[in-house]
């Protein structure tokens, strides 16, 4: 069980197990809020469907744009600062 707060990275793993055995593998966690909301521009307008949302400082992937500028965000922390990048 994890904590509440507590999110796996990666949640599929591929391995092969013979007859019998009992496998066992390191998983990645991100420790943080998780957020649901809408992002939108200054000119109110939402990002493109499919930007990635990241982490400034860890450059790390909290989550993507889905339509209408929704967003649901995982490992926030209480200094976060997102940033979205598209185009050039």
């Amino acid at each position: 069980n994890l904590p509440e707060n507590v999110d796996i990275e990666n949640s599929v793993i591929t391995t092969t197990l013979t007859e019998g055995a009992i496998g066992y593998a390191k998983l990645d966690t991100r420790k943080g809020y998780q957020i649901m909301g809408v992002i939108r521009l200054a000119d109110g307008s939402h990002p493109p469907l499919g930007i990635s949302v990241k982490d400034k400082t860890s450059h790390k992937e909290l989550g993507l744009v889905a339509d209408g500028g929704f967003v649901y965000l995982n490992g926030i922390q209480d200094d976060s600062k997102l940033t979205l990048r598209w185009g050039d």
